[in-house]
C-alpha cells in the first residue's frame, strides 16, 4: 500500500493559493525489543481494511467489504522500527507475525480506530519470559540435568528453564555472559556424557554472542571441553570462550579420545564460535585442539587467538585431528605444540582413512614445534583444501607432504598486501560458497590492521560500538 498526500481547502480567488498536505493514510510503527530483533527473519501486519477506492475531489475512502490486505518486511531495522500504511478505519484489529530465526510470534493489536495523517506506535516486546542460561548456577544445573537421566529437578531449576521445543528440535540459549571466577564448579560435568551414550549432546546450543570466561575445564576419563561428545544432529553456535583453561595430567584416567575449550569429540556443526587468551594441556596421547579435540563434521566461521595449546599426541588450532569440513575460519597468534606427534596450524592431522575438507581459511603468527609440523595441517594423506592462505615464513602448509601442495598460498604480511587477504577471503564467500555450500551463511571479513591480515565483519562492528 502507498501512502497519498492531498490537501482539501477554499480560497478567494486574486489571493494567494497556500497548500498544506496531509497524509490521507495512517502510519503504524512497531518498535521491536532486542530479543525480536536478534535473529530477525520477517514481520507480517494483517489489516482488515483494503482500500476499494478514493474520491479525488473529496479524497473520500471506500474500503472493500470482507477483505483483508497483509504486508511484509524481509530487511533488517538497525533501529528496531518497522513501519506500515494502514488505511483509516474504525474498530480495527490487526494481526502482526513475527519471524525470528528461533520461533514464530503472534500478537493481536486492540480494536482501535485509525485516524488518517497521524501515527500510531507500539513496542512490541516477548510477554513470556525467555528461557535460556543466565548465571554460573544455571550453567551447572543444565550440565547435571541434561547428563543425567535420573534428574529431572537441580536447585529448582529443570531443563525447560534453559531451552525449548519446537517442532521436535530442541535449543538451548544463553542469555548472558558467565564468569566463573571464584565459582565452586565441583559438579560442573560437561555437557554430553561420555558414560551414558543416550547422553551425548544432540540439541541445538545457542549461545547468542554471549562469553563464558575463567573456567576451568574439569577433565574427566581423559576428556575436557565445555561440551563433550557431541552427535551428528547437534548445534553449537555463537558462544565465544575467553579466559578459559583445560589440562589433563599424565596420572589423571586416560582414555583415547580429545580436549577442547568447546567440545572434547564433535561429531556435529560448530559454528560462529571463537576461543580467546585459552591454555590447553594434554600430558597424555589425547588429540588436543584451540577450539575441538576431535571433530568429524563441521567447523564454520570460527577463530582460535592468543592461545596455548600442547599435547603429546596431535595438536591443532582449530582441532587436534579432524574430517568431515571446516570453513571461513582462522587461527592466529597461538602456540600449538606436540611433543610427540604432528601439530598443525589449524588441525594436528586428518584421519587416515577419511578425508578433510578445509576452505577459506588462514593462519597467522602461529608458533610450531622445529619438527613434524605443518603452517595448515600437521599430517594429512586424504584432504581436498582450497583458497588457504599461510604466511610466507612458516613451515611447509602440510606437515608429511614436501611437494607443492595445491590450493594453499604463502603471504607476506606488509601493508601492501595484507588488504588482499580479506578480499581473497569475501571473493570466495561471493563466487565459490554458493555453489558448494548453499546452506550455510558465511561470515564476511574486513581488514585486520595492523595485527591480523584479516578478521570477521562482526568483530569490527563490536570493536567499533
Amino acid at each position: 500500500m502507498e501512502d497519498v498526500l492531498y490537501d482539501k481547502d477554499e480560497f478567494t480567488a486574486g489571493n494567494t493559493i497556500s497548500l498544506h498536505f496531509k497524509h490521507l493514510f495512517s502510519l503504524l510503527t512497531l518498535q521491536l525489543n532486542d530479543d525480536l530483533q536478534n535473529g530477525f527473519q520477517k514481520i507480517e501486519v494483517s489489516c482488515p481494511a483494503v482500500v476499494s477506492a478514493i474520491a479525488p475531489e473529496s479524497a473520500e475512502i471506500t474500503l472493500a467489504a470482507h477483505e483483508t490486505h497483509t504486508t511484509s518486511i524481509t530487511q533488517v531495522s538497525s533501529s528496531g522500527k518497522y513501519s506500515f500504511i494502514v488505511p483509516p478505519a474504525e474498530n480495527m484489529t490487526i494481526t502482526i507475525n513475527i519471524q525470528t530465526s528461533n520461533k514464530k510470534y503472534t500478537a493481536l493489536l486492540p480494536s482501535k480506530s485509525f485516524t488518517g495523517n497521524q501515527e500510531y506506535t507500539y513496542n512490541m516486546k516477548i510477554s513470556e519470559k525467555m528461557p535460556g542460561i543466565v548465571t554460573a548456577e544455571d550453567w551447572i544445573a543444565f550440565s547435571r540435568l541434561i547428563n543425567h537421566n535420573n534428574i529431572t529437578e537441580y536447585n529448582g531449576k529443570t531443563l525447560a528453564d534453559f531451552g525449548e521445543t519446537v517442532n521436535g528440535i530442541t535449543t538451548y540459549y544463553l542469555l548472558n555472559d558467565i564468569d566463573f571466577k571464584g565459582v565452586d564448579c565441583s559438579k560442573l560435568e560437561y555437557v554430553g556424557g561420555w558414560s551414558n551414550r543416550d547422553r551425548i549432546f544432540r540439541d541445538i546450543f545457542d549461545g547468542r554472542g554471549h562469553k563464558i570466561s575463567n573456567l576451568i575445564l574439569k577433565p574427566f576419563n581423559g576428556h575436557a571441553g565445555l561440551f563433550g561428545k557431541t552427535g551428528s544432529s547437534s548445534i553449537i553456535s555463537n558462544l565465544h570462550m575467553e579466559s578459559c583453561s583445560a589440562y589433563i595430567k599424565a596420572n589423571d584416567k586416560s582414555a583415547s579420545s580429545g580436549i577442547g575449550t568447546i567440545a572434547s569429540f564433535n561429531l556435529g556443526t560448530i559454528i560462529n564460535c571463537s576461543v580467546k587468551n585459552c591454555f590447553i594441556m594434554s600430558e597424555q596421547e589425547v588429540d588436543t585442539g584451540g577450539l575441538v579435540g576431535c571433530s568429524k563434521q563441521a567447523i564454520i566461521n570460527c577463530k582460535v587467538e592468543n592461545t596455548n595449546i600442547s599435547s603429546k599426541y596431535y595438536t591443532g588450532g582449530l582441532a587436534g585431528n579432524a574430517c568431515g569440513i571446516i570453513l571461513n575460519s582462522f587461527a592466529a597468534n597461538d602456540t600449538v605444540k606436540s611433543t610427540s606427534n604432528y601439530s598443525g596450524g589449524l588441525i594436528g592431522r586428518s584421519f587416515p582413512s577419511m578425508t578433510v575438507i578445509m576452505a577459506n581459511c588462514y593462519v597467522h603468527a602461529i608458533t610450531l614445534p622445529s619438527i613434524q609440523r605443518g603452517a595448515l595441517i600437521g599430517n594429512s594423506n586424504q584432504y581436498h583444501i582450497n583458497n588457504l592462505f599461510y604466511p610466507i615464513s612458516s613451515p611447509n602448509p602440510i606437515g608429511n607432504i614436501k611437494t607443492t601442495v595445491t590450493g594453499a598460498s604463502p603471504y607476506h604480511f606488509t601493508n601492501e598486501t595484507k588488504d588482499a587477504i580479506y578480499q581473497l577471503l569475501n571473493q570466495w564467500i561471493d563466487e565459490t560458497a554458493p555453489t558448494l555450500y548453499p546452506d550455510y551463511t558465511f561470515t564476511r571479513w574486513t581488514d585486520g590492521g595492523e595485527s591480523l591480515p584479516a578478521i570477521f565483519i562482526t568483530d569490527s562492528q563490536s570493536e567499533s560500538k
